[in-house]
């Protein structure tokens, strides 16, 4: 056992603080006297093998050009999706105001299993860089669980100085199950960075998931960044081939799995590229009706109202009149937020006059009928349009519903009597 690990257990035991002192990098993190297995042939793969004390990693880096194309996208459109977002200057949860791209970390992992919680592992961990140079992917491998400590050192090592995470469903999974393992070897690693994070997940299926069969990374990457994996290692595979590797060491058997990853890093940077150029409505991408939805959406969601308007007049002009429908209620309901009775009460007409959300429509004409223009036939007759469109819902808020329109008869009936 190692000095220093020798005193971090003397510390628990005794409760004596030590001084309390990173792992100076020296030459035991780069050289030891330990054998590694194969490690000509993971030179040859591009990999170098980095120590920490008799714990090892094996870390492999690949670059770039920038001009290289992955899928629809070549690189380097990252910078011009920069661009854009400052061209746009609005705020926005993916905006990267502030940041410079190269402060971007596209990260990502591979797992023993698909649950957070001690019983699983990480045993591949990797970001991909866009710098000047070109795009760094570097990965990590976790050669046994023995080496947990060298490859939480050398990776936190490397981006203490980075800003932002960019992830696929890792502010839910993959950092996560970083902060857990970590905690496993917290006394001999640095600490985590407070990193920030951008999780482009939660934004596809804002986008697509009412027209993507699922949104998978690698569904996603075929739709809509026209990548399709040729000759992918199945995911449902990668634990089981890392548990020979263990058992083997054979550089072979993580291959495919170290390819499967660097796509994964791949496709999030161009991915991000994608979805910032919708956003900010950039002239050199296509937006579809349903994209101008759905981003019209998000922006009534965060308040940003001509945004929204931006957008939902787009999709108000799609060929595809199930989104056509949408918008307007959409339109409806936010002319409603921003106080603008007449935009509201014409798009609630709309809406009715189409067929869609016509229960809904019809009590928000009423409302403005009975108590903003107070015109009691014209709230009545809405009330009447919402009560025999309810007839025919399966609305799980049917019941609800119900006893509103009842009640609303009720009242203006009594006014128009005694009116």
């Amino acid at each position: 056992m190692k000095i220093r690990q020798k005193l971090k257990q003397l510390e628990r035991h005794t409760g004596f603080k030590t001084v309390d002192q990173k792992p100076v990098e020296n030459d035991q993190t780069t050289t030891s006297s330990t054998s590694v297995p194969y490690q000509k042939e993971w030179e040859e793969l591009g990999a170098v093998i980095k120590h920490l004390d008799d714990q090892y990693v094996i870390v492999r880096e690949v670059v770039y050009p920038l001009d290289t194309q992955h899928g629809q996208y070549a690189f380097h459109t990252l910078q011009h999706a920069f661009s854009e977002w400052e061209r746009s200057a609005f705020d926005h949860p993916l905006s990267p105001e502030g940041l410079q791209p190269e402060q971007l970390l596209f990260f990502d992992t591979e797992t023993t299993g698909l649950y957070t919680g001690a019983g699983h592992h990480i045993f591949l961990l990797g970001y991909a860089q866009v710098k000047k140079t070109g795009v760094h992917v570097t990965q990590y491998l976790l050669p046994g669980p023995e080496s947990e400590a060298a490859l939480y050192y050398h990776f936190l090592s490397d981006v203490e100085d980075l800003g932002h995470l960019v992830t696929y469903n890792g502010k839910a999974f993959d950092w996560p199950q970083v902060k857990t393992r970590h905690t496993f070897v917290r006394d001999q690693v640095p600490k985590l960075p407070a990193f920030g994070h951008f999780d482009i997940l939660h934004a596809s299926r804002r986008l697509w998931k009412n027209e993507l069969s699922s949104c998978r990374l690698p569904i996603v990457e075929e739709h809509k960044l026209r990548f399709k994996r040729q000759q992918d290692t199945p995911s449902y595979l990668v634990p089981m081939l890392y548990f020979d590797f263990v058992k083997e060491q054979d550089p072979e058997l993580m291959v495919g799995v170290l390819q499967h990853h660097e796509w994964d890093l791949l496709s999030l940077i161009t991915l991000y590229s994608h979805i910032s150029l919708k956003i900010t409505n950039s002239q050199d991408e296509e937006v579809t009706g349903n994209e101008h939805y759905e981003i019209g959406r998000w922006f009534a969601a965060l308040g940003e109202a001509k945004r929204a308007v931006q957008h939902l007049n787009e999709s108000i002009c799609s060929d595809d009149q199930e989104v056509v429908s949408k918008s307007i209620y959409e339109m409806a309901m936010l002319s409603k937020k921003l106080k603008q009775d007449k935009e509201a009460m014409k798009y609630y007409v709309q809406s009715i006059e189409r067929g869609y959300r016509v229960t809904e429509a019809a009590i928000e004409c009423a409302k403005r009928m009975e108590h903003t223009y107070k015109d009691l036939e014209q709230a009545y007759f809405y009330t009447q349009v919402a009560s025999d469109a309810l007839t025919n819902s399966t609305s799980q808020s049917k019941i609800k519903l119900e006893k509103d329109i009842h009640n609303r008869l009720s009242r203006i009936e009594k006014k128009l009597r005694n009116k």
